[in-house]
């Protein structure tokens, strides 16, 4: 199988070539994200139906944003950054109906604390204090909290990470470091 990279590279290179050359670019994308993407989104809380519907808009838009791409740059990691952007604005669509704003907000926090600690092992005083610390880093520090979950979440490589923030290798691996002691500095007083 092809690196994604190759993948993201050659059909590139259709679509900007237009026509059914395009075609096949978008088909090429859909074969390897969309699955990626629906098992991503069911990993996330989705039914299998809306992760099927959420993978769908965010192959869409992938393919309508390359289309104006000019380099080549870091995109793998502005293709998951798409879906999981996709993704977060089908959810907040769906909460808004039904729920107040401070609602999202726990939602999105009880996600994002799934992913950075076992809270299923936690007792709820713990939960409930983790969640707050949580809610307050994402709001005092949204830029760290990006690259924690482009790390975490995305799950991409430094090498991917620097290219996504404009920084270099070197300082987006000291950048990383202090955005897990920053995180751990709000989380620590929940576990004494």
């Amino acid at each position: 199988m092809s690196s994604p990279q190759t993948i993201i590279q050659n059909a590139l290179a259709l679509l900007q070539a237009g026509g059914r050359n395009a075609e096949r670019g978008a088909e090429m994308l859909y074969r390897y994200f969309y699955p990626r993407f629906v098992r991503r989104y069911v990993l996330e809380g989705q039914t299998q139906a809306e992760a099927m519907e959420i993978a769908n808009e965010a192959m869409f838009n992938v393919v309508r944003g390359l289309l104006g791409v000019e380099a080549e740059g870091a995109l793998h990691a502005w293709i998951w950054v798409v879906a999981r952007n996709t993704m977060l604005s089908r959810v907040r669509a769906a909460h808004a109906a039904k729920q107040h704003e401070s609602d999202i907000e726990n939602d999105e926090g009880e996600s994002l604390l799934d992913t950075f600690a076992d809270c299923n092992a936690c007792d709820p005083v713990t939960k409930l204090c983790l969640e707050k610390q949580l809610d307050r880093f994402e709001r005092e520090h949204p830029k760290r909290l990006i690259c924690l979950e482009m790390a975490v979440i995305d799950g991409l490589s430094l090498p991917e990470i620097a290219e996504a923030v404009a920084r270099s290798y070197a300082a987006t691996k000291e950048y990383l470091s202090q955005c897990r002691k920053q995180l751990w500095a709000y989380l620590k007083p929940c576990f004494e």
